[in-house]
């Protein structure tokens, strides 16, 4: 940092003493050029060229000095061109590596979650694979957050992920966290009839709503689905596993009360 700014003292000084060297010279052209026309002999060719030689030699060094001062100016140029060049790769190179590393743990979460469950329910039968799908999906959406330009459909990709693992966990400590991961999510699913983002906002209702009202909401939505001529095979089956899951969850709650 001190060197460019060496550099470019240095740089704006010589543009100084060009700029005073050509008005120097161009004085003293005035100058020789006005005495011609005081010469005695009165002779105008002698006159024109006195003009002459003074305005010729005039040009000859102003186009010396703009041809130096066009190399200072040529070479301060380049350095900020490779400087700007130099930071806009450094930021893209970063961008880069961000961008990988969120679709890494992106892909490793999803994968993870899958295999932690079981096919035909909810339940978890490998809590160590569920808590670190959780952790790659935490560490993709913090790289995710990181980039500049993210694409918003890969997010809410992440975010779809991270709501339903912690749904299945249960934790009530992150009831909080994923009922707001939710509420961003509601836009696009609304957007683009992404049932998979319904069917994670039904289930994190159902487990860290506080009002039955909710509850019921997000019930009535799932039989939409379910029944749903227009809904995939997938869709329906996660849809019939989540209100199979919210009722264990309610027979459990009244065999506790």
């Amino acid at each position: 940092m001190a060197d460019n700014k060496s550099k470019e003292a240095m740089t704006f000084e010589a543009g100084e003493v060009l700029i005073l060297i050509t008005v120097v010279v161009l004085i003293v052209a005035v100058i020789v050029a006005t005495l011609g026309f005081r010469l005695p002999s009165g002779d105008l060719g002698d006159v024109a060229t006195l003009m002459f030689g003074a305005a010729s030699v005039a040009m000859f060094v102003l186009s010396f000095l703009v041809a130096v001062a066009a190399i200072f100016g040529w070479q301060s140029l380049r350095r900020a061109i490779d400087e700007k060049v130099a930071t806009a790769v450094k930021e893209v190179r970063v961008d880069v590596q961000h961008e990988i590393n969120a679709r890494v743990h992106s892909g490793l979460a999803l994968i993870l979650g899958r295999i932690c469950r079981t096919e035909r329910s909810l339940d978890v039968q490998r809590k160590d694979l569920l808590e670190a799908a959780i952790i790659h999906s935490r560490r993709s959406i913090k790289y995710y957050q990181e980039l500049k330009g993210v694409d918003e459909d890969r997010f809410n990709v992440v975010r779809n992920n991270l709501a339903f693992y912690l749904a299945l966990r249960g934790q009530l400590a992150d009831g909080q966290y994923a009922l707001g991961l939710t509420k961003e999510l509601q836009e696009w699913a609304l957007a683009y009839e992404n049932y998979d983002a319904t069917l994670t906002i039904c289930l994190t209702t159902l487990r860290f709503a506080e009002t039955a009202s909710q509850r019921e909401a997000a019930r009535r939505i799932l039989r939409q689905i379910r029944d749903d001529p227009g809904a995939s095979e997938h869709e329906k089956k996660e849809a019939e596993k989540i209100l199979a899951s919210s009722s264990e969850q309610d027979q459990l709650e009244l065999g506790t009360a």
